[in-house]
């Protein structure tokens, strides 16, 4: 577990949680990569961190050690659990992903690449649905909230280390149920506008190794409560999900 929390601790302020984007009827063809590698994962060595990023440069995406179904919540923008369905080897077997563009291009064109490259290489079908679900859902806590509005026009300020920075509840809620939830965050907080608000990321990575929390998830909850008055609470919810129809092995190359 310390291997993990340091893992993550080392992309905090790094990743953002993007919609997919749709564009408009009429709009350009979407990139494609020109050379894709896709083989699978080697066995990992005891004790190796399981879970990679995925990393981007101006030309090139690549993951390690991804199987399938992450390989699709990175590409549409949904958490691990917002995918279902699928054949049984969906999120057991794993791939290394090697895929170069043709020119410089956003981390947003590479993603809409991975895409296409699902469909082609693993022939990748699926639909969207709404679910209820288990949800944490974000309320104020009795003692209100521990943390104040931004100054009007001020910029937004790079996290100090060691921490997570937010701006506003729903993003708070969005990164929540990126590091650590085992469900998703929605916010119920009733409370809108932009703030100032943080997590000491050293003190999540202390509840988890002294044993005070069980899981990163409920480590972010306990300091979320603590340091912001900002409460999860376990309720139903609508949680859009990607319905899996049809995914199929890729070969190696």
């Amino acid at each position: 577990m310390p291997g993990y929390l340091l893992r993550i601790s080392t992309l905090i302020g790094m990743i953002a949680i993007s919609p997919l984007e749709v564009r408009p009827s009429g709009a350009a063809p979407v990139p494609e990569f020109e050379v894709v590698s896709v083989k699978p994962s080697r066995a990992l060595e005891a004790g190796q961190n399981v879970r990679l990023p995925m990393t981007f440069d101006p030309v090139k995406l690549t993951a390690k050690y991804f199987s399938l179904k992450r390989l699709i919540a990175e590409a549409y923008g949904v958490q691990n659990y917002q995918v279902s369905g699928g054949p049984g080897w969906l999120d057991s077997i794993r791939y290394d992903v090697e895929a170069r563009a043709t020119a410089p291009s956003k981390s947003s064109d590479l993603l809409l690449m991975l895409q296409g490259m699902l469909a082609d290489r693993f022939r990748l079908k699926f639909h969207r649905e709404t679910r209820t679900m288990a949800i944490r859902a974000m309320v104020l806590a009795k003692s209100g909230p521990r943390f104040l509005p931004a100054k009007a026009g001020a910029v937004k300020a790079p996290a100090r280390p060691g921490f997570l920075r937010f701006r506003n509840l729903p993003e708070s809620a969005s990164r929540l149920s990126y590091f650590g939830s085992e469900f998703p965050v929605i916010d119920q907080t009733g409370l809108h506008g932009d703030f100032d608000i943080e997590i000491n990321w050293a003190k999540v990575e202390h509840f988890v190794q002294s044993g005070e929390s069980k899981t990163v998830g409920e480590a972010m909850a306990s300091v979320a409560q603590e340091d912001l008055g900002l409460k999860l609470v376990m309720a139903k919810g609508p949680v859009d999900v990607i319905v899996v129809d049809h995914a199929e092995q890729a070969s190696a190359n």
